[in-house]
């Protein structure tokens, strides 16, 4: 699979019961050093969420899932190009587990509540719509939609609270841009967008204004 926007993937195996992925190597800076900066520019985020989207509607073509979706796992390379690295958890959308020696696979904020809950049936590419969305609302805010102090306290709240709209935090947001962030992360799969291309033509529908 190629795409301007996917890490290449040399190689996959196994050496002394260890797993490795031999990925190419990206220059660039990862999303989350210029999100540590403050929030960025809604339509510099918008556009490089709605290339990495691209990149992943192809990935769900193919039936993978990638499943650990977060800033620091898209590089803006040397070109502006935005490029999603780190398959290291991403699946067959036919898995039929989970979670690895009893641990939930995935980093916590940018989890879905299926993947937190362990509804492995519901785990599919509406998944990586939730991861992404997180991203997105965390580049245009600075931060994530349920922040906490402890990881039990962000696992409640990802399980039981409503995310606030961005324009919450950052007061120039506007309503257009809440909805389209709230829809990538409804609690409930079926709420969000249908699939990643739909995702990326509600993000060129705001950037075409």
């Amino acid at each position: 699979m190629e795409h301007p926007s996917i890490c290449p993937i040399f190689d996959i195996g196994e050496v002394d019961g260890h797993d490795y992925i031999a990925m190419a190597y990206v220059a660039g800076a990862m999303l989350g050093e210029a999100i540590a900066l403050g929030p960025m520019d809604v339509r510099e985020a918008f556009q490089i969420v709605r290339d990495a989207a691209t990149a992943l509607e192809e990935c769900h073509l193919n039936g993978i899932v990638h499943r650990d979706l977060k800033p620091s796992n898209i590089v803006i390379n040397q070109r502006g190009t935005p490029v999603v690295m780190d398959f290291g958890l991403a699946s067959m959308e036919d898995a039929t587990r989970l979670t690895s020696n009893d641990q939930v696979l995935g980093t916590l904020s940018y989890m879905p509540p299926e993947q937190l809950s362990g509804q492995v049936d519901e785990l599919g590419p509406r998944s990586d719509i939730y991861s992404i969305g997180v991203t997105l609302y965390q580049a245009i805010t600075a931060r994530p939609p349920f922040p906490g102090k402890h990881l039990m306290e962000i696992y409640d709240r990802i399980q039981s609270e409503l995310p606030p709209p961005p324009s919450s935090i950052v007061p120039s947001i506007d309503e257009e841009v809440d909805a389209i962030c709230l829809k990538a992360i409804a609690k409930v799969p079926e709420d969000r967008y249908r699939s990643m291309a739909e995702f990326a033509e509600a993000l060129d529908g705001f950037l075409s204004r």
